[in-house]
């Protein structure tokens, strides 16, 4: 590993064996919670983008599959607008999983466009934002998505999830905790609340210094 004066890594972490995304993984985390200052450590994205698991796009919660599992639900009479625009979320969803963001987004917005009710579209666009690095545009959207999805307890942790990933990435570290927080109040086994709730401490300690 190759650390510059101002303490980004760069270069990539070389390990023997058969595990070395296993060893990268550890030393971007042991990092992180060595609490790292502004000036020596790497940022909060940096260390996001060492993680697979942050890069993955969320599944659709248990239980709300429809015609095939894991599918989007669409209600029995949904109107051909709404048909349509779900489908076009689908379509994103699968450019997310393959990276293409940009093209993700188009068709999200495409998809909200078709009709502006679609909270999954809300909600896909406030990640394909996200994945850009556009994390206040993507707060906007989830405000809009989470009031629509509030009623469905495995799409509002998604949400909170989401809305704490952003917050941490601005920086706001306390606010990304309490979101961390509600999102565990509801689901205390979710391991994407946890281990973001475990970095905004790191970090607020850091921060506090």
């Amino acid at each position: 590993m190759r650390v510059n004066h101002g303490g980004a890594l760069r270069g990539s972490l070389r390990v023997p064996g058969p595990f070395p995304a296993v060893a990268g993984l550890v030393a971007a985390f042991m990092v992180t919670a060595c609490g790292p200052s502004a000036e020596y450590g790497p940022s909060v994205n940096e260390v996001a983008r060492a993680l697979p698991e942050v890069l993955a796009v969320p599944p659709v919660p248990p239980g709300l599959g429809t015609a095939r599992e894991g599918s989007l639900p669409v209600p029995r009479g949904s109107s051909p607008r709404r048909i349509a625009s779900v489908r076009m979320t689908e379509e994103a969803r699968r450019l997310l999983r393959s990276g293409q963001y940009a093209r993700a987004l188009t068709k999200l917005e495409r998809g909200l466009s078709t009709d502006g009710s679609n909270p999954y579209a809300h909600y896909y666009i406030a990640l394909a934002h996200h994945r850009l690095g556009n994390f206040r545009a993507s707060l906007d959207f989830l405000d809009a998505a989470e009031p629509i999805l509030g009623h469905s307890l495995p799409w509002h942790v998604q949400s909170l999830v989401l809305r704490g990933d952003n917050l941490r990435a601005l920086g706001r570290f306390r606010p990304a905790g309490a979101a961390y927080r509600r999102a565990l109040s509801m689901d205390p086994a979710n391991p994407s609340a946890n281990r973001g709730l475990l970095w905004a401490r790191q970090r607020s300690k850091v921060q506090s210094w």
